[in-house]
């Protein structure tokens, strides 16, 4: 440059100091606008992973929650309560669909895969989560364990006492013949055959009712259909006697006997109710379910969750 070459040796050095003062000084500038600019990108990668992490520690509380949710409503005794339970359900779910749209808009490539993964799982959990519901409302088990220990009890307590009448009557017709014809006599052998007719359908009643109670509380199949056949067999038994018995007794005794086939009638239309009630068995359904299909997806989907938190983890390290 002429003017430069013009220029004295002090002047020159002037110069010099001053351009490379310049020099450094924006190239200090552009270190530090990209240094600024790294330290935002930096910010911004740990703002993101670590409100992944944070949405993902949600998601897996509203998991538990759900589960927890699922748990009361097989224990609640009222359909208030399941009423209750059901609507915790509703809100926990919704609030993990929200969180995951939020994740998803977050993730990468490989963690949508993973949330892909989750997904699939999740909503088969959901599945089992509903139809465990569903069975729980039913409450069968409950209501016929009700239904036969309340008013079917209170039925039969009526038809034992009205066998209990006629054995009475029968009795004192025993004594009375036996006193008048000794025992070797036929109307003394007719009553003692009439009473012990009577003391067997008693019997008959009491297995009836003892297999109704194991019905109920049968815990599988098996058990079930034993004691669906014990009552059967002992409901035959009771019927096949009752028909000779009215050939046997006088008008007093046939009064009874009426009045107890239409208790035994009533009782049976309410032990019917209950045998088909503890046959669909919905609770014990609802708990199987609940610790077994439902129980092993909801562990998957835990599982994928724990690796998109890990993901997340590493990806802020």
């Amino acid at each position: 440059m002429p003017v430069f070459q013009n220029l004295n040796i002090g002047t020159k050095i002037i110069s010099a100091v001053v351009i490379a003062s310049i020099a450094a000084a924006i190239n200090m500038g552009v270190g530090l606008y990209f240094l600024r600019e790294m330290n935002v990108q930096f910010g911004e990668a740990v703002d993101l992973n670590t409100e992944k992490i944070k949405l993902a520690a949600h998601v897996n509380r509203n998991m538990v929650e759900v589960g927890r949710a699922e748990k009361n409503i097989i224990l609640a005794t009222t359909q208030k309560e399941m009423d209750e339970y059901a609507e915790n359900t509703k809100t926990y779910r919704e609030e993990l669909q929200e969180r995951l749209g939020s994740l998803r808009v977050l993730a990468d490539d490989d963690g949508k895969m993973l949330m892909d993964d989750y997904e699939e799982n999740w909503t088969k959990y959901l599945k089992y989560n509903q139809k465990v519901r569903d069975l729980t409302r039913e409450n069968s088990t409950r209501r016929a364990f009700l239904l036969s220990f309340e008013k079917g009890r209170q039925k039969l307590d009526r038809v034992e006492q009205t066998l209990d009448s006629l054995i009475k009557k029968l009795e004192q017709d025993v004594k009375n013949l036996k006193a008048s014809e000794g025992e070797l006599g036929k109307g003394y052998f007719d009553a003692v055959k009439k009473t012990l007719l009577i003391a067997r359908i008693k019997q008959n009643l009491l297995s009836a009712s003892r297999a109704e109670k194991n019905l109920i509380l049968a815990k599988d199949q098996e058990n079930q259909e034993s004691a669906y056949e014990v009552f059967e067999s002992e409901n035959k038994e009771i019927k096949k006697r009752l028909k000779p018995l009215k050939d046997l007794i006088d008008e007093d005794g046939k009064i009874i006997l009426d009045r107890f086939k239409e208790l035994f009638q009533e009782w049976q239309i309410i032990s019917k109710n209950v045998r088909e009630l503890a046959v669909s068995d919905s609770n014990q359904k609802a708990i199987a379910i609940s610790m077994d299909e439902g129980r092993k997806v909801f562990d998957e989907a835990s599982l994928l969750m724990e690796k998109i938190v890990r993901k997340n983890q590493l990806d802020l390290a």
